[in-house]
């Protein structure tokens, strides 16, 4: 999905359209903050263009271990734990189910 405005949160006074987009069943949705995208090794950054490819090839099954997978990217990249900004992963993964059964029910 591309980005379709401005930065969240960048100006408070700014108002937004509000959109909606349907997830497909096993899609994700990933927010992540500028410290992942701007983490640096050797002068370079990580990117945005990284951390997407870094989400296609995951094998994670739930927001949590994107999450998890997405700062351990970070780390790898960076050789140590970041330490140098806000770095802040959220993750929104629809179940793959069709159905739209409760759970627990049979």
């Amino acid at each position: 999905m591309p980005a379709t405005g401005l930065p969240l949160g960048l100006f408070s006074h700014s108002t937004c359209d509000a959109s909606t987009v349907a997830l497909e069943p096993g899609a994700v949705l990933l927010l992540v903050s500028s410290g992942i995208v701007e983490a640096k090794c050797a002068g370079e950054e990580l990117g945005l263009e990284a951390v997407k490819v870094g989400l296609q090839h995951s094998a994670a099954g739930n927001s949590n271990e994107v999450c998890v997978a997405v700062l351990n990217q970070v780390q790898e990249f960076m050789c140590k734990p970041p330490t140098h900004n806000d770095v802040t992963a959220l993750a929104l993964v629809r179940d793959g189910a069709t159905n739209m059964a409760p759970v627990g029910a049979s």
